[in-house]
């Protein structure tokens, strides 16, 4: 009988953490918007747990972008993390599947840097390449513990910007903007910081020589893009909503609208192509807005988390298909 209540208590005690058979569920949106262009709007549910997540996303093109949507890809379908197994996949809208691995970045492993498409730049691109690989990024971070609520949820804000100076011009000419807030009390914080804390470990996300490897693989854009990855891994929470912003100055002089007054445009000797570029040439003009401080803002990508809560966890949403496992 002592034996029995014995075994008994153990099962209690060591019994699986409520963690383990909980699950966290968000809704969130994701939406990009480009100067001039619209942008696109994702819809995405995720189911999180400490061995897997997966997200069900549906996306849909706005503006110009909605018109070269055939041409674009869209961020429908669904993706499937398994921790335990160390493996991703990626379904599309039409079935098919994507297997990744996650393991840690090795430097020269994988080109990113697209110098295989090297061929089809032309000299224009090559130089404008070779000036931002000499971008030197100065960044500054700031934190704080002021709780806002955001989207309902008690949140502390990160904010990080990262600039490319221009010393001729006494100005940035390039600045990338990136605000992230984040609750530690929110609904399930601990699933989905258990979750994240395994995930940058199998990515290597946790390691700042990895990521500054990284950095410098991507290219010029590497070390701001790094830094706020690295950034948001290491908030303790979920990130409630993120921004990030790309700044530039607007040109030095408004310029002719006039396509005739440029030696080398296209379809200058056509007056029919040169109407039409004249009259696009004005109407982007019309399209730039400017910040208060003459900068103009040409993209911005926010992320927000809504409706924020945990469930008993069910199995069959992190098996992948079987058109996975084939």
């Amino acid at each position: 009988m002592k034996s029995f209540l014995f075994i008994v208590l153990l099962l209690i005690s060591y019994g699986p953490a409520e963690s383990q058979s909980e699950m966290l569920v968000m809704h969130s949106r994701k939406t990009v918007t480009v100067m001039g262009m619209g942008g696109s709007e994702v819809n995405i549910t995720t189911w999180m747990n400490v061995i897997g997540s997966r997200e069900d996303k549906k996306g849909k093109a706005t503006g110009m972008m909605a018109m070269m949507s055939d041409y674009l890809p869209t961020e429908n379908g669904v993706s499937l993390i398994r921790l335990d197994k160390k493996l991703g996949w990626n379904i599309d809208s039409l079935g098919e599947c994507r297997e990744t691995t996650l393991s840690a970045y090795i430097p020269g492993k994988e080109d990113t840097s697209m110098a295989k498409y090297e061929i089809f730049k032309t000299a224009e691109s090559k130089k404008s390449d070779s000036i931002m690989k000499t971008i030197e990024w100065v960044t500054t971070t700031d934190s704080s513990d002021t709780v806002e609520i955001v989207n309902g949820y008690p949140c502390r804000l990160i904010t990080c910007r990262s600039a490319a100076p221009d010393s001729a011009k006494s100005r940035d000419e390039m600045i990338f903007s990136y605000k992230l807030w984040y609750s530690s009390e929110a609904p399930g914080a601990d699933i989905y910081q258990e979750y994240q804390t395994e995930y940058n470990r199998l990515t290597g996300f946790d390691n700042s020589q990895a990521l500054a490897a990284l950095a410098t693989e991507i290219g010029p854009l590497g070390a701001p893009l790094t830094n706020f990855a690295g950034l948001s891994f290491s908030a303790r929470g979920i990130p409630i909503k993120t921004v990030m912003e790309v700044i530039m100055p607007q040109p030095d002089s408004a310029g002719s609208e006039n396509i005739a007054d440029s030696s080398d445009s296209f379809g200058k000797d056509d007056p029919q192509i040169a109407d039409m570029m004249t009259q696009m040439a004005a109407a982007f003009k019309k399209m730039i807005k400017s910040n208060e401080d003459g900068t103009m803002t040409v993209m911005t990508t926010c992320i927000e988390y809504f409706d924020i809560r945990t469930e008993e966890s069910i199995d069959s949403l992190f098996a992948p298909p079987p058109a996975c496992e084939e």
